[in-house]
C-alpha cells in the first residue's frame, strides 16, 4: 500500500466548476425522495455549473421538471423552506440578541424578520414542531421606535408586542411576541433567501 498526500487542492480554488457542480448534485441526491428520480437525473447528467441541457416531448413536461428541480435546491441541509426564504431554528439557548444576530451573519442570514402574514402564520405553525420556546428574531428598539435589522420599520398591524420588560429586543413563544433585555439568553430564528439554480 501506498500513502499519497494531496499538496494543492484537486479542484483548483474554492469557486471552481467542480466544487459549483459538487454542490448542485449533492443537493440532487439529497431531495429525490421530494422532488422525483427525474428532478435527480436532470441535475447529475444534464448540469454543468449553472447550465443545464436536456430536450423533452412537451414544453409542460420540460415546465414541470424545471420546477420540481428548483425545489430540491433551495435551502441549506437543516433549514426550512416557506415561499422564497429559507429559515434556521437554532437549538442552542445561549445566546444574546447580539450574540444571535451575529450567529446569523455568519450563516449568510439575519435574525428573522416578519414582512406578511403568510410568513407570520407559518412561523406560528412551525413553531410549535420546534423543541425549543424562546427564540429571538430581528426586532429591536432603535432609539424611540421598533424596528427589524433589515431597517424596515415595525407594523404594529402584523404582530403585538407584549411588555415584559423595558428591553430593547424581541423574543416570540409558540403563541406571542415579548419585549426582553437584549443581554437574556434565548434559541434564534434566521432567515435568508432561497437560492435558486
Amino acid at each position: 500500500m501506498v500513502e499519497c498526500c494531496m499538496k494543492m487542492h484537486v479542484f483548483g480554488n474554492s469557486p471552481s466548476p467542480a466544487v459549483a457542480t459538487y454542490g448542485l448534485r449533492r443537493a440532487a441526491l439529497d431531495g429525490e425522495s421530494e422532488f422525483g428520480e427525474d428532478a435527480k437525473n436532470f441535475v447529475v447528467r444534464d448540469f454543468y455549473v449553472d447550465d443545464a441541457l436536456k430536450s423533452l416531448p412537451t414544453a409542460e413536461e420540460a415546465i414541470d421538471l424545471l420546477k420540481r428541480t428548483q425545489g430540491c435546491l433551495l435551502c441549506p441541509n437543516g433549514w426550512i423552506l416557506h415561499g422564497n426564504d429559507c429559515y434556521y431554528y437554532s437549538d442552542v439557548t445561549n445566546r444574546t440578541w447580539d450574540q444571535s444576530r451575529d450567529q446569523c451573519e455568519t450563516m449568510g442570514a439575519k435574525l428573522l424578520v416578519i414582512k406578511n402574514q403568510d410568513q407570520q402564520e407559518f412561523i406560528q405553525r412551525d413553531l410549535r414542531q420546534q423543541v425549543e420556546n424562546t427564540y429571538w428574531i430581528g426586532l429591536h428598539r432603535g432609539g424611540d421606535d421598533w424596528r427589524w435589522v433589515d431597517g424596515e420599520h415595525y407594523n404594529s398591524g402584523l404582530i403585538q408586542i407584549k411588555t415584559q420588560s423595558s428591553g430593547r429586543c424581541v423574543f416570540i413563544t409558540k403563541s406571542d411576541y415579548y419585549q426582553e433585555d437584549c443581554s437574556t439568553n434565548h434559541s434564534w430564528i434566521c432567515l435568508k433567501k432561497a437560492v435558486r439554480i
